[in-house]
């Protein structure tokens, strides 16, 4: 929903540049990039999502593949991170397929930018989420490992 409000001013620039047949084509881009937008959004944001009690794609993934018993900051920390980031990649991948038909090299440009913006799984990002991942094994109420 957040991207949807652009798809008005795409639609007046295709009318208005006589290229009304590319609005489906345009219409699935920006329908793509709207979900990638909000996985990105509700990664960067899951611990503020989760304290606030908002229910997300990515903290409902979350609930579903965590063992029983495990708290869900921890399975963040130790696997959701890199699930989450590996999500948003292979939606980039789509999205860039889609941009090759729509004719615009600025628009693949752009993802490029979004794609390089990206932290990297793995390397001191995750070095740091699987120390806090062991603390918080340690120390959240109802976890095995607390009080260890």
């Amino acid at each position: 929903q957040k991207t949807g409000a652009a798809k008005i001013p795409v639609a007046a620039v295709l009318w208005a540049g006589d290229r009304p047949r590319d609005y489906e084509k345009w219409q699935r881009f920006m329908d793509l990039y709207g979900r990638w937008h909000q996985l990105h959004d509700d990664l960067m944001d899951w611990a503020a999502d989760l304290r606030g009690g908002v229910s997300t794609y990515i903290l409902s993934e979350a609930r579903r593949r965590k063992r029983c018993g495990q708290p869900l900051a921890e399975w963040m920390l130790r696997e959701g991170w890199a699930w989450g980031l590996g999500e948003l990649r292979a939606r980039l991948a789509e999205l860039h397929r889609e941009a090759a038909g729509l004719g615009v090299p600025d628009v693949t440009t752009y993802l490029e930018a979004r794609e390089a913006g990206l932290p990297h799984a793995g390397g001191a990002i995750q070095a740091g989420l699987d120390n806090l991942a062991d603390l918080a094994a340690r120390v959240l109420p109802g976890h095995p490992g607390a009080g260890a």
